[in-house]
């Protein structure tokens, strides 16, 4: 007799993304969208959320989706300019003007 595996479907937000980062980090990426746009469907509009999905569509090779979310996630909180100028995920996209115009942080004196 073969046990079938099952696998729990998440039911909280935190589930939801727990799981969406677990399959980010095993490249599942489809996957980990389908549960961040859980999330998003779930008015869960956080800067976060959009810089997870901006991760997953740089690893899926999708730049323009990648720098939507990128933007997203920084208007909402500036302190993703850091973050993304410090992921050694994105220095793929050094060489994209729009990349490097979205992290450029203005110098105070």
């Amino acid at each position: 007799q073969v046990q079938e595996q099952t696998k729990l479907q998440p039911e909280t937000n935190d589930e939801y993304l727990s799981d969406g980062i677990y399959h980010l980090n095993n490249g599942n990426y489809d996957k980990a969208l389908e549960r961040f746009n859980h999330l998003e469907d779930q008015n869960e509009d956080n800067p976060y959320l959009d810089y997870l999905v901006a991760l997953t569509y740089l690893k899926k090779e999708e730049t323009e989706n990648c720098l939507k979310y990128l933007k997203a996630a920084i208007e909402k909180d500036n302190h993703y300019k850091v973050i993304a100028h410090n992921e050694p995920d994105f220095d793929s996209l050094l060489d994209n003007d729009e990349f490097v115009t979205l992290i450029e942080v203005e110098e105070s004196f």
